[in-house]
């Protein structure tokens, strides 16, 4: 995925920064210039100031959040699966970029993710989101099984954390039902992975 992603975006493979994803709330920060023995940091969050950094997350039911600030000084770029979420990896990607900005003035993606009208979890997962409004839906004539909406949570979640409501954004598609979407639970093994990423200005950079 990396060299096709970075042949689509004419950057060179170098200045993408990956991840490697464990349904944590670790956040890191990178670098242009920073050194690599070639592996992924272990985390599910990364954000950057320097530009010529393109930021990747990937996933197919996951949602992938991107952030960045009016000004055009920082980026970030989050996987949140329903662990990472409930565990708040988001918010944790929130408090690394309000050392560096105002949280006011961020601007928020949440992309596409298996979504409320499809993504069943069982009651001891549902029980964890309870104390979100709206983000839960029995599923009929079952006791142990219900809808999760994740962008809801997500939402929710940047709201409390101070960023304005108009400026979270929201893809609407679900992964489950678009065939345009890669998706894990429909697809099973044969599922490949989207790709999302978020960068400043690549223009002005030389090759590192």
């Amino acid at each position: 995925m990396g060299r096709v992603l970075a042949a689509e975006l004419r950057v060179p493979p170098q200045r993408l920064r990956r991840l490697r994803q464990v349904h944590g709330t670790r956040t890191v920060r990178r670098y242009l210039g920073e050194p690599s023995d070639g592996t992924a940091p272990a985390a599910d969050a990364h954000w950057t100031t320097d530009r010529g950094v393109v930021l990747v997350v990937s996933a197919a039911d996951c949602c992938p959040v991107l952030i960045a600030d009016a000004s055009g000084t920082v980026v970030g770029a989050a996987h949140a699966g329903w662990k990472g979420t409930v565990e708040g990896v988001v918010p944790s990607l929130v408090t690394q970029l309000s050392t560096v900005t105002a949280v006011m003035d961020l601007w928020c993606w949440i992309g596409p993710c298996a979504d409320g009208s499809h993504y069943e979890v069982r009651t001891p997962v549902a029980e964890r989101f309870s104390h979100y409004p709206g983000a839960l839906r029995r599923i009929p004539d079952s006791a142990a099984r219900w809808l999760l909406d994740l962008p809801s949570v997500l939402r929710q979640q940047l709201i409390t954390c101070g960023v304005e409501e108009r400026q979270i954004l929201l893809s609407g598609n679900g992964t489950m039902t678009s065939t345009r979407h890669h998706s894990h639970r429909r697809d099973h093994f044969r599922a490949g992975r989207m790709a999302a990423w978020a960068t400043l200005s690549v223009d002005d950079q030389p090759v590192p």
